[in-house]
């Protein structure tokens, strides 16, 4: 137990460092930004030119704060489903024995359920085969999912305790996980799905403070919501971090 929470603890000091690094970078680019000659200059003048094509240069300086906003939040978004993916492999390598008997015994599952179980039985030997069904268990992407698995692991709901902190950082979460997907794929245009998604947070945050959903037809990104979602993120990874260093594998693990 004590090996998982120096590994828990690990993993909270690489996503902070990680988060403010990537605030660092937004930070730099846009103090570069705001002194236009070195961008004029010959080192630069080929990149920029193959980055927003031959446009008018205030258009292309408001293009590069609006890339900058985007290619940030994006990147706190990574960092911080990394570290989810992270802090749920390690509960599940460190008591696989324990949250075996959790895996889902759905009629489709079942061939993963009994392998987790034949694991247990046969020990440590079957290292490989422990870490095959942990990858199976563990989401590749996506915050509800990460969510599901780690209550079903845990009993510890990711909303709720955030929610208990600070009723913003949730929705600031969640908002920016939802607009992460617009921009990569939708070039931030709003649809029916987004809205669904976000209508019950929206308000609380960042976008909300000064965006109605109704109506909202392309969602901007500006530097005040990668601030906040830093901020959030930044947070929440102590608030969950904490709450995991609390929790011990159980038939009723305290919430």
């Amino acid at each position: 137990m004590d090996d998982m929470r120096e590994r828990l603890r690990h993993y909270h000091i690489k996503c902070s460092q990680h988060l403010n690094r990537v605030r660092l970078s937004h930070l730099l680019a846009l103090k570069a930004l705001e002194n236009e000659k070195p961008l004029v200059d010959t080192d630069y003048q080929d990149l920029v030119l193959a980055s927003f094509a031959d446009m008018p240069w205030p258009k292309t300086l408001a293009k590069m704060h609006s890339a900058l906003h985007k290619q940030h939040l994006v990147s706190l978004k990574i960092n911080f489903e990394l570290f989810l993916d992270r802090l749920l492999t390690t509960v599940w390598s460190f008591n696989f024995a324990e949250l075996a008997a959790k895996v889902s015994r759905k009629e489709e599952e079942v061939p993963l359920h009994e392998l987790a179980e034949s694991i247990v039985r046969a020990g440590e030997s079957n290292v490989d085969m422990r870490d095959f069904v942990i990858g199976r268990i563990v989401p590749e992407h996506g915050l509800h999912k990460f969510e599901e698995k780690l209550k079903d692991a845990t009993k510890v709901r990711l909303r709720d305790i955030l929610y208990a902190k600070n009723r913003h950082y949730w929705p600031q979460i969640l908002t920016a996980f939802e607009i992460r997907h617009l921009v990569e794929h939708r070039d931030g245009w709003v649809n029916a799905k987004f809205r669904e998604n976000v209508k019950d947070v929206w308000s609380n945050s960042s976008w909300g403070e000064r965006l109605s959903l109704d109506g909202l037809h392309k969602v901007p990104v500006e530097e005040v919501d990668v601030i906040k979602t830093h901020d959030a993120m930044l947070n929440s990874v102590d608030i969950i971090t904490e709450k995991l260093l609390q929790w011990r594998p159980g038939p009723t693990p305290s919430q």
